[in-house]
């Protein structure tokens, strides 16, 4: 009777894990940048922080003050390893020449605001806070937030990994200009 009482309650407790069918969960990744859009700016990168609550799973906006997640469709890497790597990819290729006029410059920190896609129309909701200061100095050169709501056609996982490719992809390019200005204006005032 004993041994029947353990074997119920471990039932009870996997949640009768034994009888249910096995469940697939589909892994994506927001991939890296298209090579001509890529630099090699020795821009040195931190890592990106966030205190984004699901981790790998998809996380979806229901409401104005509310959020889920997907826990069949996740994510290959956290968002922070994803952006991390993407953000690496475009500013520091290392197929491209390195441009040695912001070379070891410039000091990147990234941290994630929202990383998400809404559950009730086809867009994503991307937003990062951006730090760039002066290698050197550690003055603090730029402090913006860029967000980029990324509408697509069909509310699938594919179509969510690909809208935030897109959305990473704009805002590395707006980084990028950012950066760009940096240097003209830190090259006028030398002179």
């Amino acid at each position: 009777m004993k041994n029947i009482l353990i074997i119920a309650v471990l039932l009870l407790l996997t949640g009768c894990s034994l009888f249910k069918g096995k469940t697939n969960i589909v892994y994506f990744n927001i991939g890296t940048p298209i090579m001509q859009n890529t630099s090699n700016l020795g821009l040195t990168i931190k890592p990106i922080n966030s205190d984004l609550p699901f981790g790998k799973k998809m996380t979806f906006i229901t409401s104005e003050y509310s959020m889920t997640s997907d826990s069949f469709n996740k994510w290959s890497q956290t968002p922070e390893e994803l952006v991390y790597q993407y953000v690496e990819s475009y500013f520091n290729n290392p197929a491209k020449k390195l441009d040695n006029k912001t070379n070891n410059k410039y000091i990147l920190n990234i941290q994630i605001i929202r990383f998400a896609c809404y559950s009730t129309k086809p867009e994503i909701s991307l937003q990062l806070n951006i730090l760039i200061s002066d290698n050197k100095t550690g003055k603090i050169l730029l402090n913006k937030s860029f967000i980029q709501n990324f509408k697509f056609n069909k509310l699938t996982a594919d179509s969510i990994a690909e809208a935030m490719s897109k959305g990473v992809n704009n805002i590395c390019s707006k980084i990028k200009i950012e950066l760009l200005e940096l240097n003209n204006k830190s090259k006028s005032t030398k002179k």
